[in-house]
């Protein structure tokens, strides 16, 4: 099984620990490849609630955390659908509407993959994942208009 992991920020830095953890203690199969996709650097900020140190500033993160946890790095952003084919299971966590509209697309086209979309504020999260509620108006539904500047994975309030 191969898993493709978009966004190693807020949400997808802590869980690539978490999942790491789970590797250590036999509870994933060592069979199951992890890839984390993100073309952004490490800045200052993130270190306050990004799983970086301060010795990772400028480095690419997806780089950083493939150093420390059991990933395949991918120093870039998705923007071609192309690059979801090979994988069984996409864990979104970016702040890119685009993106998320091209996932919610792709998945609709592809029934058989699976997918979760996670999305926090502090400590209030939301998730989207494959349902059969989950429309696709629905979850185009989700996302800011085109155009109104707001990207985040943030929730509104």
């Amino acid at each position: 099984m191969k898993i493709a992991i978009i966004g190693a920020g807020g949400i997808n830095s802590w869980l690539i620990d978490k999942i790491f953890f789970a590797q250590r203690t036999n509870q994933i199969n060592d069979t199951i490849e992890f890839h984390l996709y993100d073309g952004d650097q490490v800045e200052h900020k993130n270190n306050s609630y990004q799983n970086f140190k301060s010795t990772e500033i400028l480095d690419n993160k997806a780089t950083a955390l493939a150093n420390r946890y059991l990933v395949i790095d991918h120093p870039e952003f998705v923007k071609d659908e192309l690059i979801l084919k090979p994988y069984d299971v996409v864990i979104c966590g970016v702040d890119n509407r685009e993106f998320r509209a091209m996932l919610f697309n792709y998945m609709e086209k592809h029934p058989k993959k699976y997918w979760i979309d996670l999305r926090a504020e502090g400590r209030f999260v939301a998730y989207y994942t494959k349902h059969k509620n989950n429309t696709l108006e629905l979850l185009m539904g989700t996302l800011p208009e085109e155009g109104t500047g707001s990207t985040s994975c943030h929730l509104e309030y």
